[in-house]
């Protein structure tokens, strides 16, 4: 499933497995687990849409890092068109279901340094290209 891509992403991106960058990956991939995009999307695509929007709410540059196509094997207009259907998942998400906030509470402890803390916005449109 999707936390199967996730930690293979994590692993090529050589991101730190405990870091920031991973915790807001696996909070993103809680929260993609509770939405309605398998009806859609393949996992593996979830998976890279998820990291996509982490990247973007902490701020990086990179949100599509060139040796994440060539491993996922996507590109970019469809990453982008999941990305925004799952922000906007997410919204709408976070005001129907409390149940969410059992996952938020899990990702408030500084061991997973605090992430759920982190803005998560609804966004409306993405670069057309990123490279």
């Amino acid at each position: 499933g999707i936390l199967d891509f996730v930690n293979e992403y994590i692993a090529v991106l050589e991101l730190e497995k405990d870091g920031k960058e991973a915790m807001m990956v696996r909070y993103l991939s809680d929260l993609a687990l509770q939405s309605n995009l398998y009806i859609t999307y393949r996992p593996s695509l979830i998976a890279v849409c998820v990291m996509s929007l982490a990247f973007h709410c902490l701020g990086k540059n990179d949100i599509w890092p060139e040796s994440l196509e060539k491993t996922s094997g996507y590109l970019w207009k469809d990453v982008k068109k999941c990305t925004l259907e799952f922000s906007a998942c997410i919204d709408h998400m976070q005001s129907t279901m409390p149940s969410l906030q059992m996952i938020a509470r899990r990702y408030r402890k500084s061991a997973r340094h605090r992430v759920s803390y982190i803005r998560i916005p609804r966004l409306i449109s993405l670069p057309e290209q990123v490279r």
